[in-house]
């Protein structure tokens, strides 16, 4: 399947050029940079499957971004995600406000009950011993 990738890479960068050729050159387009990540990183845990250094083993876990790659396919995820990353900003703000609040109604909890729950009412209970 990298074989795949690496020929539709290939393809694209002698269409378009590398990264110098223009608005539409294959690195200045971020899905491009994405693919050409994944892609890079499968094939060195490809060539290097037979050594046990620990920083390849690290670079095996880019084989989780594989599914990332539809991204790069979908015109429809691609506008939802650059709408939510677009909306992080925002979303930080309104968790901030919302923070605040919940600071304030902890504070103000802490005073309502302060000295309250620090001993246990044994009254309501009633205890039966059984056989």
């Amino acid at each position: 399947m990298t074989s795949f990738f690496c020929m539709e890479i290939i393809v694209k960068v002698t269409a378009n050029g590398f990264l110098i050729n223009g608005p539409k050159s294959f690195m200045r387009d971020f899905w491009n940079c994405l693919d050409f990540f994944i892609v890079g990183v499968a094939i060195t845990s490809l060539v290097a499957s037979d050594v046990n250094l620990g920083v390849f083993k690290i670079l095996r876990i880019g084989k989780l971004f594989r599914p990332l790659r539809v991204l790069s396919r979908n015109e429809g995820l691609k506008i939802s995600i650059q709408a939510l990353v677009v909306s992080i900003p925002a979303m930080l703000r309104l968790l901030m406000i919302v923070m605040l609040f919940y600071i304030i109604f902890a504070v103000m909890g802490i005073n309502l009950f302060k000295g309250q729950l620090q001993h246990c009412n044994m009254s309501a209970v009633t205890l039966t011993k059984t056989q």
